[in-house]
């Protein structure tokens, strides 16, 4: 498995669940129907933790149901080295949201050659970011009228926006701020070094948070995103659609 493609494999399910990604599935497929040849990109966008991942697989099964051929990548699978997502230090806000990805690397191996007529080879993935490696993806030929589900972090940035035939901005701000918040009161040990690790815990989340916050101010991605699903309550997602 690529780096980053990590979703929930056994998400929770209900009625409308099933009902909401069914219905942004049928504007997939919708789009995708009208292409001439070529490859149907869409960015699954969000914030950390609010089931990028997770939604984009289960929209991949509800399109390989109806036969379509499916492609999956993520900006996981093209992080920098460790030494320059850090290079402004390790709880820098600004690095986080500047440096964390390779987009140069991500246009040429993956994005150009899709939105290519015709396409081009492709590769799906750079580098493994737990081992802090690169990785040799194989080469590979997308089958025509194919849809890539590409979920990640920043994909509104000024760099990728053009590339996008569809967007989905995923909201799960309050689920996220809830689960960070329980993450960093229990690393909070009793004792009198309890408020140091309290802060240490709260300092890491700045980085992502404050990063986070960079991008949605600079780049103001739910107002690009055709659609944006409310994540929040798992069992019931909500959708506004754009434009």
């Amino acid at each position: 498995m690529a780096s980053g493609l990590d979703g929930n494999p056994d998400p929770l399910r209900s009625a409308a669940r099933s009902r909401a990604l069914g219905e942004v599935a049928d504007e997939i497929f919708r789009r995708r129907r009208t292409l001439a040849n070529g490859v149907l990109c869409v960015a699954v966008d969000g914030i950390d933790g609010a089931g990028k991942s997770t939604l984009a697989d289960e929209l991949a099964a509800d399109l390989r149901r109806r036969g379509v051929p499916v492609l999956r990548s993520t900006t996981d699978s093209f992080h920098h080295r460790r030494e320059v997502r850090w290079a402004k230090g390790v709880l820098s806000p600004e690095g986080f949201y500047r440096d964390s990805h390779d987009l140069p690397r991500l246009r040429e191996l993956l994005l150009d050659p899709l939105t290519d007529r015709p396409t081009r080879p492709y590769r799906a993935a750079a580098f493994d970011e737990p081992s802090n490696a690169p990785v040799d993806a194989p080469s590979e030929v997308a089958p025509d009228a194919a849809v890539l589900l590409f979920d990640g972090l920043f994909l509104q940035r000024e760099e990728l926006r053009h590339y996008w035939d569809f967007s989905i901005w995923v909201d799960g701000e309050h689920r996220v701020t809830a689960d960070r918040t329980r993450w960093a009161s229990e690393r909070c040990p009793a004792g009198p070094w309890g408020l140091v690790a309290m802060a240490r815990s709260w300092a890491i989340l700045g980085r992502y948070v404050g990063g986070l916050r960079l991008y949605i101010d600079e780049c103001r991605p739910a107002e690009h995103a055709d659609v944006v699903i409310d994540n929040n309550d798992l069992l019931a997602p909500s959708l506004a659609w754009r434009g």
